[in-house]
């Protein structure tokens, strides 16, 4: 593959005649073109010593000088003896395909009558050439040849051209033969891009090309001599050139000369500072959208000093510019015209090459929109513009460009109005681009929506092509016209992978948003304005019939603030072969618009808002002028009942004439129900019945249109079926009642009802005119009802099946409200039917009726109350007694006890007021001195006892009144003891365990609580001296419930339980 580093810069001579074993030819052959402008001291390029060795020799008896004051290790990362051998191996066949070391061409656009230069060496510098030969053509097909003019070791300098044509020309091979080797080796250029153009001018556009081949024989355009010698002598082609390569660049300063107290040139009504403004803008604003970072060297206003030039390279250094371009406009005499551009002399560095190269592009940008070439200058040291020496001395690549002459009229008027100013700018950024090409590029910001609307979202997105892998995105958006104050500004997404985000609009107004692209060399921002309003466009509404001749209304339909907005109407059809505007812009949101023909339409609406603007369209069917839609029949169709005949016309049916005829049988049978007449309805009337077709013509001067209906005439009248309306039970009555349609004047109804395959049988009613009657079976079970329609001597029949059921049904029994001990239920007999009569019976059961009970003796009543006392499974059984017989149902009931652990479900004011509404005296003398001298500290520290181990504080308290009524005490426990769940008391002798404050007592008494209601640990220290006894009788966790403590924390102890949960509902 052919690598380009393509370098188009003017290239001192003297480049070459310092780095190349080429010294012998190439300067006997610039000394025969009468080349005086080349300066060997100034351009010398610091290499090896095998290289400076062979500069020391003399051509034709002229000394050449070689500056050897440079230092003496520039080249000391090329590493000795790490080559590729590139010569070609010993054939003895007559020619062989040969590589290269390098190609070198001196001027890619050539001044007519000048000679070209090329030089070439062949891969080994050992060789010796004996002679060689350069072949080109010409773009027309002219091939010509020349011989080297002179030769030196392994290297040759063809000069030619002065004569040649202007056209392009095209190197295509170099043949050379060997000293001591009769082999022909051809270097078959002709696929690789050896090229110069020949042109009129008396300026070459460009400066020197130089080639070397890779370690795969492809042809690389190198950056300098410098280059391409490191690059041959390495073994993939590749040298350290690259590590100090100032190629890649994504930061650039922009100068846009003069400013501040100096204006710069003037002439011809325009100011230099302001025309380099301009062109700066359009140059960076192209940069940053292709994807680089800019920094301004100024602004357009301020404060600048005289001498301020002095100090903007360093200023934009501070900020991170890796180049820098100033643009300025030249001043001479009013003939003077043109541009030109100023670059450091290229001495071998990046930067300096860098330089040349970038000058060489813009110059030649400028001079294809029509600006006159007048070259481009390599400034000596000591002798250099400020900018120049101050970006050389920082080691970046600079230039400064004169875009033309304010004091030229021609200059003015093309190049420097606004438009001028902004081709000069980009042009000046194309160039940047070539020379700096990124791998990615940035193109503005998009949206979702033209337009937004407050408080809705839109996507917002930054066009980002090429290779984005590892960037980031931040998007701001800014009131604009404001300052950015916190409530002006914000940041819609930051550090983002993606190149989009969806932002919720704030309210109505003007914005500004602003895009960073962020890598590696900082950030790009694109900026775009964004208008947010309070209206939103719903639709484009086309109201009318939508006929030729007809005017339809054209409406907007506008939500929000629509004051101020204007609308505009356009139609097309057949993709803009037809087109008008129905509304130019207006405050009106409606108009009229009279399509004149049948057909597709397109109708656009514009909402114009100032310089915005929303859009809709709408697709509008425009047909003829009038349409036949259907032929409608309306009114029962039945022999001798007369129908209604009806043509359904759309549009404008004005002078159109209506024709109606009926067939029947294949036109066996016809007529005509209304001859041609304005009327577009008749009545007709069949006679018999059958399947008919209506025609119908439309007749509309000559011309006609039909439309044909099928019609199913039927008989005078249709028995439709026999229903049975009520709750069919035993004894009940029913509703049995004949549907006939038609005509059912004369008619007489009969109903029959028959049950066991007429095992039994019965008239509900005889031949009557009536076509209804009640039945009231006397038993459950299948009936067939038969109707006989009665018509003279003819009759219709219909059998309906009827099931009847018993007198009542039990549906279910329900049980409602919270299942708890202490807690009543409410038992709910469902029973449907005829419930008269009925008596209810409930009895529950526990534990397979070891314990049971009746919560209802036989009662008309079908509910209860039943309060069960512990928890548990139950079953509930419900009679339901219809004199000596009965139907039963049954219910499974689970019966919740009251918990022990838990949060706690009241308060400590709670339990305050329970105990002071029992009138007893708090015994604060015995507690005062244990830790709770009020009721309040005492019920306080039942709550922190309590919570300590999970266990509910109301189960404490109230517990704690029971066994102490009240805390009164009077047993064998006393006071004291703070003991107040008789721990340990286990007659009425014994006192209990003794605790020496109450809150141990009260944890202890908390601890034996859990204890019962769960196998968990404790969360404290055991205090209860009862706990072991517990675990050691495997009593832990049997008995989550309080009423699960009956007969085992007090003995017998049978409403233990719910005795404390009384007291915890009276707790508020």
């Amino acid at each position: 593959m052919k690598n380009a580093l393509r370098a188009s810069t003017v290239f001192s001579m003297a480049t070459l005649l310092a780095a190349s074993s080429l010294i012998g030819p190439v300067t006997a052959a610039y000394a025969a073109n009468n080349v005086q402008s080349m300066d060997v001291a100034s351009g010398a390029v610091p290499v090896d010593d095998s290289v400076t060795s062979r500069v020391e020799d003399s051509i034709d008896g002229e000394d050449v000088a070689v500056d050897q004051s440079l230092p003496v290790n520039a080249m000391e990362s090329e590493d000795e003896g790490f080559r590729v051998d590139v010569s070609a191996p010993e054939h003895e066949a007559e020619s062989v395909d040969s590589s290269f070391q390098y190609v070198y061409l001196s001027y890619p656009s050539l001044p007519g009558g000048t000679d070209q230069v090329v030089a070439f060496a062949t891969p080994d510098d050992g060789d010796t050439l004996a002679s060689a030969t350069l072949n080109y053509v010409s773009a027309n097909g002219v091939q010509g040849t020349t011989v080297a003019s002179e030769s030196a070791g392994n290297s040759a300098a063809f000069v030619f051209g002065s004569t040649l044509k202007s056209n392009t020309y095209f190197l295509t091979s170099i043949t050379y033969v060997l000293q001591g080797d009769g082999t022909e080796h051809v270097v078959d250029l002709s696929d690789r891009d050896y090229s110069f153009t020949v042109v009129d001018s008396s300026v070459s556009s460009e400066g020197t090309s130089v080639y070397y081949a890779d370690g795969e024989g492809n042809a690389v355009e190198a950056q300098s001599i410098q280059q391409a010698l490191e690059c041959a002598d390495s073994p993939d082609g590749i040298s350290t050139y690259a590590e100090r390569s100032a190629r890649n660049v994504g930061v650039i300063a922009l100068d846009a000369g003069h400013g501040g107290v100096d204006s710069g040139a003037q002439g011809n009504g325009k100011s230099e500072a302001d025309l380099t403004w301009k062109i700066m803008t359009a140059c960076k604003n192209k940069l940053e959208a292709y994807g680089f970072k800019i920094v301004l060297a100024r602004q357009q206003s301020g404060y600048y000093p005289s001498n301020d030039y002095l100090y903007r390279v360093q200023r934009c250094i501070d900020q991170g510019a890796q180049a820098y371009v100033s643009f300025h406009i030249n001043s001479g005499s009013s003939g003077a015209h043109g541009a030109e551009v100023y670059a450091p002399t290229a001495n071998g560095t990046d930067y300096t090459q860098v330089s040349v190269e970038l000058a060489n592009k813009v110059m030649n940008n400028l001079a294809a929109m029509g600006l006159t070439y007048r070259g481009v200058f390599q400034m000596e040291v000591g002798d250099e513009f400020a900018v120049i020496r101050c970006a050389r001395e920082q080691g970046i690549p600079g230039i400064l460009i004169e875009h033309g002459f304010i004091s030229n009229y021609g200059d003015v008027v093309n190049y420097f109005s606004d438009d001028g100013c902004r081709r000069l700018g980009e042009a000046d950024a194309a160039a940047i681009i070539a020379q700096f090409p990124h791998p990615y590029s940035v193109n503005g910001i998009s949206f979702s929506e033209e337009l937004g609307h407050a408080g809705s979202t839109v996507k917002i997105g930054v066009n980002v092509s090429g290779k984005t892998d590892g960037l980031r995105y931040k998007f701001v958006w800014h009131r604009a016209g404001s300052d950015w104050s916190d409530s002006n500004w914000g940041v819609i997404g930051q550090d983002l992978t993606s190149p989009s985000i969806s932002w919720t609009l704030p309210q109505a107004g003007e914005y500004e948003i602003y895009a960073d692209v962020i890598d590696s060399n900082g950030y790009v921002t694109s900026t775009s304005k964004y208008k947010v309003v309070n209206w939103s466009l719903e639709s484009l509404e086309v109201s009318g019939s939508a006929l030729c001749g007809k005017p339809v209304k054209l409406q907007a339909k506008v939500s929000g603030d629509a004051s101020g907005l204007k609308y505009k109407f356009v139609w097309e059809k057949g993709g803009w072969a037809k087109w008008g505007v129905a509304q130019q812009p207006s405050a009106s949101s409606s108009c009229e618009w009279t399509p004149t023909e049948p057909g597709e339409y397109t109708v656009y609406l514009d909402v114009i808002d100032g310089s915005a603007e929303r859009h809709l369209t709408r697709k509008v069917t425009v047909g003829e002028r009038y349409s036949v839609e259907s032929l409608e029949v309306s009114g029962d169709a039945r022999c001798g009942k007369p129908v209604k005949l009806q043509a359904k016309v759309s549009g404008d049916a004005s002078g159109l004439k209506y024709k109606f005829v009926w067939e029947k049988g294949g036109w066996a049978k016809w007529g005509v129900a209304q001859q041609p007449s304005a009327s577009s309805s008749c009545e007709w009337t069949p006679t018999e019945p059958g399947e008919y077709t209506v025609y119908l013509d439309v007749i509309d001067g000559s011309a006609e249109r039909h439309l044909t209906r099928k019609v199913t005439v039927g008989e005078r009248y249709s028995v439709e079926s026999l229903e049975v309306s009520g709750d069919a039970r035993c004894g009940k009555p029913v509703k049995l009642q004949a549907k006939v349609s038609g005509d059912a004047s004369g008619l007489k109804y009969k109903f029959v009802w028959e049950k066991g395959g007429w095992a039994k049988w019965g008239v509900a009613q005889q031949p009557s005119a009536s076509s209804s009657c009640e039945w009231t079976p006397t038993e459950p079970g299948e009936y067939t009802v038969y109707l006989d329609v009665i018509d003279g001597s003819a009759e219709r029949h219909l059998t309906r099946k009827v099931t009847v059921g018993e007198r009542y049904s039990v549906e279910s029994l329900e049980v409602s409200g919270d299942a708890r001990c202490g807690k009543p239920v409410k038992l709910q007999a469902k029973v449907s039917g005829d419930a008269s009569g009925l008596k209810y019976k409930f009895v529950w059961e526990k534990g397979g009726w070891a314990k049971w009970g009746v919560a209802q003796q036989p009662s008309a009543s079908s509910s209860c109350e039943w309060t069960p006392t512990e928890p548990g499974e139950y079953t509930v059984y419900l009679d339901v007694i219809d004199g000596s017989a009965e139907r039963h149902l049954t219910r499974k009931v689970t019966v919740e006890g009251t918990p022990i652990m838990g949060s706690l479900q009241t308060s400590v004011d709670a339990m305050v007021n329970l105990y002071e509404s029992t009138g007893h005296t708090y015994p604060s003398d015995e507690f005062v001195s244990k830790g709770a001298p009020t009721i309040r500290d005492f019920c306080s520290l039942i709550v922190e006892a309590a919570v300590s181990e999970g266990v509910r504080p109301e189960v404490v308290f109230a517990q704690a009144m029971l066994e102490t009524g009240w805390l009164q005490f009077g047993g064998s426990v006393k006071p004291n003891q703070c003991n107040f769940a008789g721990l340990g008391a286990v007659n009425q002798q014994s006192g209990g365990a003794r605790f020496d404050d109450v809150y141990q007592g009260l944890l202890a008494q908390v601890q034996h609580l859990k204890g019962y209601a769960t196998g968990a640990a404790l969360n404290n220290t055991c205090v209860d001296p009862r706990y072991e006894v517990l675990q050691s009788k495997g009593f832990l966790g049997v008995a989550p419930y309080l009423e699960d403590l009956n007969g085992r924390w007090a003995v017998p102890g049978d409403t233990y339980g719910q005795n404390i949960a009384r007291i915890i509902s009276l707790i508020g």
